[in-house]
């Protein structure tokens, strides 16, 4: 598989992809403040696309972690994390694409400030994130090969830049990109939007979806969230999506083929 870059119309990355396959596409992860019982529901599928945030450390994030062992050793614990997970996909997916998210950024940032630094935005992760996954830089648009159902073209992003800003809801998404389906994550809800519109009596059925998170809500400090939730989305080579919520680590809207 191939990933083909161009330049959008407002200056960010666009992706496409050159094969149809079937993907699995994980709420952020924030390794190593995941929930490995919530992480080990994912189904096997021939694609994983991580739409960004999968890689989190103490010093790197707004939220307060409550972790004190990761608190003293937190880049430590987030490769430790990583070669685990890393081993763990490794067999249970063909093709992994794995997109910059806010907390990637932040990565790079951090990255920046050593002497001569000329890398990627994953460098210090690089030896541990193997070199056949496909990257997609931070503001990232991606478009798969199939469409939806409907035949609309299928975009993923992490969702830290699209219009709205901040974590925009699936019904926003909506009304900012019409005559697309959106995936993202970022916002740690799960949440899908429709819209028809007519044009000459033909209508369009715009579509967004929300993919959740896969992170320890207590670990995090997400008590105070309440609407956040756990979950995955799927998309099938024929372009239907769909979406799974894990509660209490239970997938609690299935049914989930190639499990």
């Amino acid at each position: 598989m191939k990933a083909s870059k161009t330049i959008s119309k407002d200056g960010r990355p666009q992706y496409k992809l050159d094969t149809v396959i079937d993907w699995v596409v994980p709420g952020d992860i924030h390794l190593p403040f995941h929930d490995p019982v919530a992480l080990s529901k994912l189904p096997r599928a021939t694609g994983l696309f991580i739409t960004g945030d999968l890689l989190d450390y103490y010093w790197l994030s707004s939220w307060p972690k409550l972790a004190d062992k990761v608190k003293k050793a937190g880049y430590t614990a987030t490769r430790e994390a990583a070669k685990d997970f890393v081993a763990w996909i490794h067999p249970r997916y063909k093709y992994k694409v794995f997109g910059a998210g806010n907390h990637e950024l932040r990565i790079e940032t951090l990255s920046r400030k050593y002497p001569g630094f000329d890398g990627t935005w994953y460098w210090m992760f690089a030896d541990i994130l193997p070199k056949t996954w496909i990257y997609l830089d931070h503001g990232y648009r991606c478009i798969l090969p199939q469409k939806t159902v409907n035949g609309l073209p299928i975009v993923l992003e992490h969702g830290d830049r699209t219009l709205y800003g901040g974590v925009p809801s699936a019904e926003r998404l909506v009304n900012g990109y019409p005559g697309q389906c959106t995936v993202i994550g970022h916002n740690h809800r799960l949440q899908s939007h429709f819209k028809t519109t007519w044009n000459v009596g033909k209508s369009t059925v715009t579509q967004a979806y929300t993919v959740g998170h896969l992170s320890d809500i207590k670990k995090n400090n997400y008590a105070s969230n309440p609407n956040w939730q756990q979950g995955f989305g799927t998309i099938s080579e024929q372009g239907s999506i769909r979406l799974f919520a894990i509660d209490k680590g239970a997938i609690i809207n299935g049914p989930i083929t190639k499990s």
